[in-house]
């Protein structure tokens, strides 16, 4: 129980999930153990942003380590470790948050509260009216895109960017 409390003070603001004990650290056992953990909250790895690894040798490899496990069931994940490393934590936010606007699995990661605290980075655009639009707007922009063959495909936001002008939903 100490050991777990002292892993929890040092993630500090991070988003905790959970410990799980394994028997063994083998790729499979830890994305087993992943798939168990998730299913239990109600959750898949198909719907992961984003997660971190430490590195360890058992989690290396194209072909049999645990990042190449989950990344065959979602290639859209990525390391938030590597995150940290390169950018600053408000980039980083910025980041998280411009992911809820990717096309992939069908708008699988849109998420309206992220995609709002997205645009409380730019006060200066949005007064408060212009927010209780947003979320509107941000309602139907979803069932839209969702419900339109025409996105059904969309990989990546630079498609997506394409669609929306090609169709004239660009325009507010």
């Amino acid at each position: 129980m100490e050991t777990t409390r002292a892993i929890i003070s040092d993630l500090g603001d991070e988003s905790f999930f959970g410990i799980v004990h394994v028997k063994d650290t083998t790729s499979l056992s830890l994305k087993m153990a992943i798939d168990d953990l998730f299913c239990k909250h109600g959750l898949s790895v198909s719907r992961i942003g984003g997660q971190g690894y430490g590195g360890a040798s058992n989690m290396q490899g194209e072909f049999c380590g645990l990042k190449s496990l989950i990344l065959r069931e979602n290639p859209s994940a990525f390391y938030l470790k590597e995150l940290y490393d390169r950018f600053s934590e408000t980039n980083i936010r910025l980041l998280l948050r411009m992911y809820c606007l990717s096309p992939a699995n069908l708008f699988s990661n849109f998420d309206k509260a992220k995609l709002i605290e997205f645009a409380n980075f730019y006060p200066h655009d949005f007064c408060s009216t212009n927010f209780v639009m947003l979320d509107n707007q941000l309602e139907t922009y979803i069932i839209d895109v969702r419900s339109s063959a025409k996105f059904a495909s969309l990989q990546g936001i630079n498609n997506l960017s394409q669609k929306l002008v090609e169709n004239g939903r660009h325009i507010i």
